[in-house]
């Protein structure tokens, strides 16, 4: 798969999760987008963070 087509399927489950958060937290668009960067920010912290581990203490 080429990175186009990884971006433009990302986009796509972006704007349905983002969809069905809204669900929820209605009318606050806002924070609703905050709500995700922080759950993908989360995910990115913790994917390096078992990245480093990796390396640094299993050798």
């Amino acid at each position: 798969m080429s990175d186009v087509a990884i971006i433009e399927n990302f986009v796509k489950k972006y704007a349905a999760l983002k969809q069905e958060v809204a669900k929820v937290i209605i009318g606050q668009d806002k924070v609703v987008d905050e709500v995700l960067i922080s759950i993908f920010s989360w995910r990115a912290f913790t994917f390096s963070r078992c990245t480093w581990f990796s390396k640094n203490v299993n050798g």
